[in-house]
């Protein structure tokens, strides 16, 4: 199956980035428990910052994390351009602030590489937190995991973070995906009932009138990245 086709079909804004290349990353020598927030609480602070700062920022950050790794110096360019990327073009919407998948093979550095970008470009304070959402989509491999999936994907949308990063795409059910794709090219997904917020989960309403129930969620401007062994 050619997934990078299937790709572009589900996220037609996407920007591909094969950023680990045979060899993969090698570290040449480093992590505040996340709070939620309802949609009616939730707001992502869009940095506000001219473009020749956001540009002497991205080299500091990216000098930072080139110090960390030997070799793939391009691959690393490559990471920070997908990030640069909306404070340059702009940002619409709820829409995510850029989506780009990261390609390569398991255990060469992937994870290790993100979580240095995101470390350097909060310290440039080019994101508002240094940790990003996470979800292990191979958790869902059927439609049958639809409830838990909401729970955990509100839970990444809603979380104090700039970024929610998808683990193994290739292993989640479709009508779940869909659910992504949704996000990533409207900006949201309506959800096909009400739902309350019960102890970090949700909880379909009973109530024909229930206050704060949730009927929608958003992409909230973060980033969405994907990781991926596919190519």
């Amino acid at each position: 199956v050619d997934y990078c086709k299937i790709l572009k079909f589900l996220f037609p804004e996407y920007q591909i980035i094969k950023s680990i290349k045979q060899y993969g990353f090698i570290s040449s020598s480093k992590k505040s428990k996340n709070s939620y927030m309802s949609p009616q609480q939730y707001f992502n602070e869009n940095i506000n910052i001219s473009k020749k700062q956001v540009e002497i920022s991205i080299n500091n950050a990216k000098k930072i994390v080139q110090q960390k790794f030997v070799g793939q110096r391009s691959a690393i360019d490559e990471v920070f351009i997908a990030f640069k990327r909306p404070f340059i073009i702009g940002i619409k919407d709820n829409k995510p602030k850029n989506t780009f998948i990261l390609i390569g093979s398991e255990n060469i550095g992937k994870s290790k590489l993100l979580d240095a970008t995101i470390d350097a470009l909060s310290h440039e304070q080019l994101l508002n937190y240094n940790k990003a959402s996470k979800m292990d989509l191979s958790l869902y491999p059927t439609k049958a995991e639809k409830t838990i999936f909401m729970s955990d994907i509100y839970n990444a949308l809603y979380e104090k973070s700039d970024i929610i990063i998808f683990n193994n795409l290739d292993k989640c059910s479709d009508s779940l995906l869909d659910i992504i794709s949704s996000l990533v090219i409207t900006g949201k997904y309506t959800l096909d009932a009400r739902y309350i917020l019960y102890n970090n989960n949700l909880i379909e309403s009973t109530g024909a009138l229930v206050q704060n129930s949730i009927s929608e969620i958003s992409a909230n401007n973060k980033y969405f990245i994907f990781s991926t062994q596919l190519s």
